[in-house]
Order: C-alpha cells, then structure tokens, then sequence
C-alpha cells in the first residue's frame, strides 16, 4: 500500500478549523440580524429565513466537532482513519435543513390561514440585505476553503450558506412586493416558496452523505485516475480491471488489479505500486492510500502484451487496447486458467561450483534440491571438472559442473531458488566476489532471453570469459548459441580453453 500526500496536512487543518470557527461566530451574528427583523416585521416570510439561519448556527457547532474528529489519525480501531465522520456531520445538516423546511411550511400556512399582517417592511429589508450580504461572503468562504483542502464537511456548509442567500433574496423580493402592492398575503406565500427550496437542498446534502457513507464510486475521479494511468502506462501493464475508489473525508482510497508478466520479480512490483500511488494521488489532487493487486499473467493476455522478449509467450502480439474507465472498473476473470504445462517449459542452464568441505556432496545435494523443486525437471549433468581458484589465496582448488533443466518458473523465481539453495549449503556472501564457498550457483541461460535488471542479467555477463564454466557446459550444450555473441558455446570453449586449469574428472 502507498499512502501519498499532497499537501501539508497540519496547515491544511488549520486552515480548515479557521474556516468552522468563522462560520459558527457569523453564523451566530446573522441570526441575531435576522431574528431583529423578524420581530419589527412580523413577517412569516422573514420567521422562515431566521428559522434557516439557527439550522446554519447549529450546522457551524457540527462542523467544528466533525473537522476535530476528521483530523484524529487512523489508530487500531480506526485503520482507515476518522474522515467519514464529515459525510456524517453533512447527512446531519441535510436533515436539520429538511426539519427546518417543514417547520416553515407550517409556520407560513397558519400564517396564510389566520390572515398576515407586515408592518415596518423598509427596516427589515435592510436588515435582511446586509445579512445576506455577508453571508454570500461567507458561504462562499467556506466552499473555496472546502475545495482547497477537500473537506465535504466544509462544502456542504457554505453551500447550505448560499442557499441562505437565496431564501434571503426570496423574502427580500416578497417584501418588496408587499410594500409596492399592499397584499400581505404574498408573505406567507413567499415563505413557501422558500420552504419548497430548502427542503430540495436539504434532500441534496443528505442524499450526498448518505452516498459518502455507502462508498458510493466518485466515477469522476477514477476517470482522471485511469487517464493518468493511460498517458503513464509501462510495458508491463497489460491490463488494469476491478478499479475501485473511496473517500474517507479528504483522504481517497483506492484499489485496483493489475496484470504484469507473471515473472515480475517482487522489487519491480514494488515500484510499480509506489508509481502508481503517485499517479492516482496527482492525478485526482487528493491525498490518496493506495493498494494495487498484481495478477499474473495467462496465455489469453498475449496478444494484448507488448512485453518483448518474454520467455513465457504463447501467441504473437497484436494491439494494446488503451486502458478506459468502463474497461478498469469491470471485475477480474475469477479463478485463473491453469497454464499449459508443455508450452511453458523452457530450458535454462546452470553452473554449479565448490571449493570448501565435501565438494561432490555440495553439488549433488544441489541437483537433489532442484529435482526436488516444482516446476523443475533435471536434464543433463555434466562430468565433474576440477578448477584452479580465481581470487585470493591461499584457497583450494573448486569443483564445477554444468546442468541442463527444463522449467516453468520465470528467470527471477529460479534464481531466488538458486540464492536459497546456496544458503541452506552453508553459503556466505561477503564483499569478496571470488572468496571461497561451500556451493556456487549460476544461472548461465534461460532459452534466448535477454535481460538486463537489478541482479540479473542474462546471458550470465562473465559467462564467454570462464572457461571452468564453458568446459562443463560445452560437454552437455556444446551447439547452443549465446544469445548476445551468437557463437555456439563449444567455439567460445574452444577459445579459452587450458586444460592445466580446467581438469576432467573421472
């Protein structure tokens, strides 16, 4: 899993608790402005802006406890950390928007029943322009701050704060037609129209929450993610399915498989998985944890695979489809399809060498081992040959031999096998590369493959230099050709070879 952030996290919190604060303390400010004319009005109209603005006051007092909690970090019981509490906080204000909504619709049809009365109209649209005034500068506030620093909590606030505008700009118009035309019945009718638009609003952030709480998909974002991971795309990629994506407040997660060459060595995969954290968290601006699964690699994905060479081919390339949202978020195939056993065999050869305790039980408990391996079939063994040391002295002379296998494993798996036959033979490895060991283990060929990675390169780099290796491996492979020098192995032999080095055993 790759966690990466975007942004300082603790200056962004701050900014974020600056934001709640602000909202608490002019929001506790505009109720009180909005309350005052109501009591010089009487407006049912002016009742229900009020009654909107106490939702704001008690929205703001969530707010603040929601931003706290959010910024708590992930513990044991909260593995994934305390952001959905803002989807919570926001479900909440669109339930109290909604109950205030009602509460007005009631208040304005007894209003209407019992016949309106408005009085002192000119001051209260004063009062109601000069609060709307700021809370258009404070809704809009909290919306930028909101999207800066990816806090639903805050965007659902300071949108619900500009549709108190609104419904401010209603009853400012309502009263401006009671003045002008002296029908107070348009008060209350005015405050239903109001009513009608908060309920709607209030509908809206539940019905947001509710999605936030449900890991509802954010499909914009997985669509910049696989844009991102398109423009982006290695050779290994050959596929990307099951993509998946979710918020906990500002921080996104997101999974994903990934289809690789089933050889990929452990340390390349890791890589990969740090890339494409990068990728994902600066492709969507958010802080983003994620897990990429890797999936290996089946015959039916060869022809869709620009991976060349590939030891484990089965069928010709023939076109990469790009990589779309419809396409990565379908889940993956099931169960994969066992492999064909025969068109993935490939022979390798390996160089065996000792020159410390029992030599000969060295090498054939290393042939043991091996046969003992799934997914490796012995071949030819060579005759024993016995070899003057390379490196510092003083040190006995080596034992060498050469081995032909037939494998399923990729390059990288057989050599890992290879490393661990070595240790349990008692191997050390020291800064000293030809220092004396118990057992020495070579991966010289793997078929015609090519391969230049950290660790591992094929052909064996030193392999056309050694002649206790090429006399051994010429006895057993004497027409195979070098991939890179393209001379068969008994010519390279042939060209260092020093029978008082290297001596034939019976």
């Amino acid at each position: 899993m790759v966690t990466v952030g975007v942004e300082d996290e603790a200056a962004s919190h701050a900014a974020r608790m600056r934001a709640g604060v602000l909202a608490l303390v002019v929001g506790t400010a505009i109720f009180g402005g909005k309350f005052l004319a109501w009591r010089l009005t009487g407006s049912a109209a002016v009742l229900s802006d009020a009654l909107e603005s106490i939702i704001n006051v008690v929205a703001a007092g969530g707010l603040i406890y929601s931003l706290v909690v959010s910024a708590r970090p992930a513990d044991e019981t909260h593995p994934y950390g305390h952001g959905k509490v803002e989807f919570f906080s926001a479900g909440v204000e669109g339930a109290c928007i909604t109950g205030a909504s009602l509460a007005i619709l009631w208040a304005s049809v007894s209003a209407l029943m019992r016949g309106p009365h408005v009085e002192n109209i000119d001051i209260g649209v004063l009062v109601l322009v000069a609060t709307s005034l700021l809370n258009a500068a404070l809704g809009w506030y909290l919306v930028r701050v909101g999207r800066r620093c990816h806090s639903l909590a805050l965007i659902a606030d300071g949108r619900h704060v500009l549709t108190d505008v609104t419904t401010s700009a209603g009853v400012v118009a309502g009263l401006v037609a009671v003045r002008l035309t002296g029908l107070d019945v348009l008060d209350p009718l005015v405050a239903i129209g109001v009513a009608i638009n908060i309920l709607v609003t209030g509908w809206r952030l539940v019905r947001e929450a509710v999605g936030g709480l449900m890991d509802e998909a954010d499909l914009p974002h997985l669509d910049l993610m696989i844009v991102a991971l398109e423009a982006e795309r290695a050779t290994e990629w050959i596929d990307v399915h099951t993509l998946r994506g979710w918020r906990s407040g500002r921080v996104q997660h997101v999974d994903l498989h990934l289809t690789v060459p089933r050889y990929l060595d452990v340390e390349r995969a890791h890589v990969f998985d740090e890339q494409i954290g990068r990728m994902v968290s600066r492709a969507t601006g958010l802080p983003t944890e994620t897990i990429v699964h890797f999936d290996p690699c089946r015959p039916r994905h060869c022809p869709d695979c620009r991976v060349v060479p590939c030891p484990v081919r089965t069928a010709a390339f023939e076109a990469r489809e790009p990589l779309t949202l419809q396409h990565a978020v379908r889940p993956g195939m099931g169960k994969l399809e066992p492999l064909p056993v025969s068109d993935a065999k490939v022979d390798a050869f390996v160089a065996l060498g000792s020159n410390l305790g029992d030599r000969a039980a060295h090498l054939r408990s290393a042939l043991e081992a091996l046969a003992a391996t799934p997914g490796i079939e012995l071949g030819a063994v060579s005759s024993f040959f016995e070899t003057d040391p390379i490196g510092p002295l003083p040190q006995g002379p080596y034992l060498n031999a050469a081995l032909q296998l037939r494998t399923t494993l990729a390059p990288r798996a057989l050599l890992e096998r290879l490393l661990a036959i070595e240790i349990t033979a008692g191997r050390v490895r020291g800064k000293e590369r030809n220092a004396p060991r118990t057992l020495d283990l070579d991966l010289l060929l793997f078929d015609a493959l090519q391969l230049d990675e950290p660790g591992l390169t094929l052909p064996h780099p030193r392999l056309h230099e050694r002649g206790f290796v090429l006399e051994p491996l010429a006895e057993i492979a004497a027409d195979v050709v070098h991939p890179t020098l393209g001379l068969r192995i008994a010519e390279l032999a042939a060209r260092v070879r020093d029978p008082r080095a290297v001596r034939r055993l019976a």
